[in-house]
């Protein structure tokens, strides 16, 4: 409520903190996503970076906004994807896997680890 009713907080805040990076973010609340991106980020676009690092795929709370979809496509864009399609944490079999049913990427894997599937 504070971001939304006092825009000089948000200036202050993006003055203050140029770099805002959410890890993890699928598990935050969309309330929390929401605030951030339509008040902080909206009213400061020049001045202000904000980061969402994760995998909506790795969903672990019921929970939270999930994916950013919303905010990256369409006419309301207010994100852009940056894909990490380099995996350094599966073997070549588990890529494999993932890239058989995962259609928003392809990754690659980048080293050779013994694994099974």
């Amino acid at each position: 409520m504070l971001f939304e009713n006092y825009s000089l907080l948000t200036s202050i805040v993006a003055q203050k903190y140029p770099y805002v990076f959410i890890d993890e973010y699928k598990d935050t609340s969309l309330d929390t996503v929401q605030t951030l991106i339509d008040f902080l980020l909206k009213r400061n676009e020049k001045n202000i970076v904000l980061g969402f690092y994760g995998d909506s795929h790795q969903k672990i709370y019921d929970t939270g906004v999930g994916n950013l979809e919303n905010y990256y496509k369409g006419k309301n864009r207010s994100l852009v994807l940056i894909k990490k399609e380099e995996n350094y944490r599966s073997s070549k079999e588990v890529v494999k896997l993932l890239n058989s049913f995962r259609t928003n990427i392809e990754q690659k894997p980048q080293k050779e680890i013994q694994g099974s599937v």
